[in-house]
């Protein structure tokens, strides 16, 4: 990803955590969702790569900093640095599990499922994830502190729809067996996209139809809210990739 690379200097002082963020990182490190150096090429060795475990890890860091965006959002801390430096611990871990699962699909003379469809969905999580951290971003270069209500409708609508592709992946090794409940929730996700349609369309037009807001102000809020649009359309993505894996495996 590497988006916040610009950052690391400006985050090296390590400021205050937010109130409204998850204390996650002591649970989180104190986990075995990642792993650095010798030991860890030691156990592929020994150990057979477990890609549905590590596509379980992926959604669950981008669940992570969905969570953390929406509990800085209510907690009206968007736009701020703290909120950088707690995205950019998480998007280190990411990459950590991202690029393990990369080199296994390159490199590994079998897979449990089409290799592209599995390729695809590496991709479109990852995708998803930067999508989500390119709010706080542009959040944080314009000052962005304000946000409107319909913002926290579609940033709920992205929660929920981050929390039914981890349930969705976590079945995803007895595909056959939850076949109807991946489907169901991968379905799920399509609506609530529907959803945030029809609320990226009416917040638009209120925008511009009333002068509730003029000049850069508005220029800015209506780009935030295509930050929000795009990052939706990519969860959207992941469930098209998991229901395309699950359907040719059938």
């Amino acid at each position: 990803m590497g988006v916040f690379d610009a950052f690391a200097d400006t985050l090296a002082a390590k400021p205050a955590p937010l109130s409204g963020l998850q204390d996650a990182s002591a649970k989180r490190h104190a986990d075995t969702r990642t792993g650095h150096g010798a030991p860890r090429q030691a156990a592929r060795s020994r150990v057979r790569f477990n890609y549905y475990e590590a596509f379980n890890k992926q959604v669950g860091y981008c669940e992570e900093i969905t969570q953390n965006l929406l509990s800085a959002f209510n907690a009206g801390e968007m736009g701020t640095e703290q909120l950088m430096a707690a995205l950019h611990v998480v998007e280190n871990d990411a990459d950590s599990v991202d690029h393990d699962l990369r080199i296994h699909l390159l490199t590994d003379l079998i897979v449990p499922a089409d290799r592209d469809g599995m390729v695809m969905l590496a991709n479109s999580v990852e995708n998803a994830t930067d999508k989500i951290e390119d709010i706080a971003i542009f959040a944080y270069i314009y000052g962005a502190k304000y946000m409107q209500p319909r913002m926290r409708d579609v940033l709920e609508h992205m929660a929920a729809s981050v929390t039914l592709l981890r349930e969705a992946c976590e079945r995803m090794d007895s595909y056959e067996r939850f076949y109807d409940e991946i489907y169901v929730r991968v379905t799920g996700v399509a609506q609530r996209e529907s959803a945030c349609d029809a609320i990226f369309i009416s917040a638009m037009h209120n925008l511009y139809a009333t002068d509730e807001m003029t000049g850069e102000k508005r220029q800015i809020t209506a780009a935030l809210y295509e930050k929000f649009e795009d990052a939706m359309d990519s969860l959207e993505q992941v469930a098209e990739s998991m229901e395309a894996i699950i359907a040719q495996s059938r």
